[in-house]
């Protein structure tokens, strides 16, 4: 182990670095960043691999080898070694280093809190490759420099007539025009945490204390992540995210639920009670419609084939459609997918004096349209966010799915993925509870609604009666 630290060490050296210059512009330090998936600023590069990490295992670095082959002294450029580490923090040693005539001050840490801080960064995005957070993973990252973003276009122009388009010789072609649109995003949220480095991990070798807090602020912030996404999906009234848009049949920009009804009153936002005479009104709450079988993604088709570009009047296309369902719904999903023919039971009549007829009524057409494996997805969190959301019952929440282009219909606007920042040595921590290192994990984003048209619930009952 004190062998990859003291060869990280080299590579460092042979690169350029010396003390007291700052790491991050050496170029050895930019390949280990790479290989830790983060940038040499400590931020989470998306979708990158970490190759290097920090554990007890054989193939991970120590805090305790790294501090003694990283912390270099200004004077030599040497390591500082374990003699130094025993020294600085043995409570047995008679004058302790901090008191030595400034021996701390000759030391260099730049090069153990950058490559420490790094392999952190893995440790913090752990947790947000876990299988029960894939809701997030659906939803695009929009990178975005500001608190609440606006995405301005150019409104399609309206669908003109054939007498419009047509053009007599020698006669001028007709103009059309565009009118403003824009769709608004809530605004970002900042989280985070503070990870610490105590003299006791360093001078045990704890390597496994810094990584278990790194692991649980990264599960934070990721499962608060996955939550605030399966709550904008579904339409939850914990903490509402609402759908801000301006169309160019709009004087102003209405704010309105994710999910629009049929029944007018159905809320203070539906399109059906307060904006009823809104041109090309949708709807995309489906009552009566738990996934049984081909006949529940029809339904969804139907309701599909009613929605309309709200500019043009055209059908929208939806792209790759995708059923999202709780995980207690996966056997279901199966019987549904491979299912190879669909067959209705005939009822035996009154008192049993007639048998009941078995038929195949037509093979099963769910794989026939296209529908794959991969575009059915089950989330071990969306019940119980379905049932804290919507006030559903456990019973209920099993039968409520979604069906669409998730990727067209949300989107994440992210002003900075989980970065990893250092705070100042010697700081007060340092002086009052012997925490020589201090990281700061934080992430700002927020998920946001971009065309709830792409989006359908699925009810298992009536909307009138309850979901």
């Amino acid at each position: 182990m004190a062998r990859k630290a003291k060869n990280l060490a080299r590579e460092l050296q042979l690169a350029g670095w010396r003390p007291g210059q700052d790491i991050r512009q050496c170029r050895a330090f930019e390949h280990f960043s790479e290989a830790c998936g983060c940038s040499p600023e400590g931020h989470a590069i998306e979708g990158a691999k970490a190759e290097l990490h920090l554990g007890d295992d054989a193939d991970g670095y120590t805090i305790r080898d790294l501090y003694e082959n990283l912390v270099v002294d200004r004077r030599t450029g040497e390591p500082v070694g374990a003699a130094f580490v025993n020294e600085m923090m043995d409570p047995r040693h008679p004058r302790n280093l901090y008191e030595a005539g400034g021996a701390i001050g000759y030391v260099d840490s730049t090069a153990f809190t950058g490559v420490t801080g790094q392999l952190l960064v893995t440790k913090v995005l752990e947790p947000y490759q876990k299988e029960e957070y894939m809701v997030r993973k659906m939803i695009p990252t929009y990178a975005s420099p500001l608190e609440r973003e606006r995405w301005i276009g150019l409104a399609d122009p309206a669908d003109p007539t054939d007498d419009q388009l047509l053009v007599q010789e020698g006669e001028q072609f007709r103009m059309f025009g565009f009118g403003e649109q824009y769709v608004e995003s809530p605004m970002t949220k900042k989280r985070g945490g503070i990870i610490g480095l105590t003299k006791e991990a360093i001078f045990f070798n704890r390597t496994g204390d810094i990584t278990d807090k790194a692991s649980q602020i990264g599960d934070l912030l990721a499962y608060n992540e996955e939550k605030e996404c399966i709550g904008c999906v579904v339409g939850g009234a914990t903490n509402p995210i609402y759908f801000i848009e301006k169309r160019q049949i709009d004087s102003a920009p209405l704010t309105l639920d994710l999910f629009q009804q049929a029944s007018a009153g159905s809320g203070a936002y539906q399109l059906s009670f307060t904006y009823s005479s809104r041109a090309y009104p949708f709807v995309n709450d489906v009552p009566n419609n738990p996934l049984v079988d081909y006949t529940s993604i029809r339904t969804c088709d139907q309701y599909f084939s009613n929605i309309v570009d709200p500019n043009r009047g055209r059908p929208i296309v939806v792209g790759k459609p995708f059923v999202l369902a709780p995980h207690t719904k996966r056997m279901d999903i199966m019987q549904v997918l491979y299912a190879e023919n669909i067959w209705k039971n005939t009822q035996q009549a009154w008192g049993g004096t007639t048998v009941g007829a078995l038929n195949t009524v037509s093979p099963n057409v769910v794989s026939m349209i296209g529908l794959t494996s991969d575009q059915f997805l089950t989330s071990r969190l969306l019940k119980a966010e379905l049932q804290t959301q919507l006030s559903l019952t456990s019973h209920q929440a099993d039968y409520v799915w979604f069906y669409g282009d998730i990727s067209a219909a949300f989107r994440y606007v992210q002003n900075w993925p989980v970065s990893v920042v250092q705070a100042p040595v010697n700081s007060e921590a340092e002086f009052n509870q012997d925490v020589v290192m201090r990281w700061k994990a934080s992430k700002r984003g927020t998920v946001a609604i971009y065309e709830p048209r792409q989006w359908l619930r699925n009810n298992y009952r009536s909307l009138s009666s309850g979901t």
